[in-house]
């Protein structure tokens, strides 16, 4: 499905006219005519606009993003980064996923040494 066809039918399902659900969406009515026109996905389309549009229409980003071809990871179970995460913590976690397991621990256990939960790693107690 296009992103054509998923704008469409989100403003059809709603029996809405295309101001009214620019309206809804926060967009003005004319990015939702482009959105419909763009029935081969040649126009210049920004995530942020797409991320709006779902977020004021309370639709799943990633499942908007899965249903029209654009998410690669088709696990929708997992909460949606936009709403939580800056940009910059998105490059983090990004750049976390590349590295391999050791490099992932001690990631983890330098994130726990500077946020003060550092029980786990400096134990007198704790035999090595």
């Amino acid at each position: 499905m296009t992103i054509a066809d998923k704008i469409y039918e989100l403003r059809s399902s709603r029996n809405m006219s295309l101001r009214e659900f620019a309206q809804l969406a926060g967009v003005t009515h004319t990015t939702i005519a482009r959105l419909e026109a763009d029935t081969y996905g040649t126009q210049k389309v920004y995530l942020d606009t797409l991320y709006l549009i779902c977020k004021n229409l309370n639709y799943d980003f990633n499942k908007f993003l899965n249903e029209t071809g654009y998410l690669k990871n088709t696990d929708t179970t997992a909460a949606p980064m936009g709403d939580t995460l800056t940009r910059e913590e998105r490059e983090l976690v990004q750049g976390y996923r590349g590295l391999d397991d050791k490099l992932k621990k001690l990631v983890r256990d330098s994130i726990k040494v500077y946020s003060g939960d550092n029980e786990l790693i400096f134990n007198p107690d704790k035999k090595v």
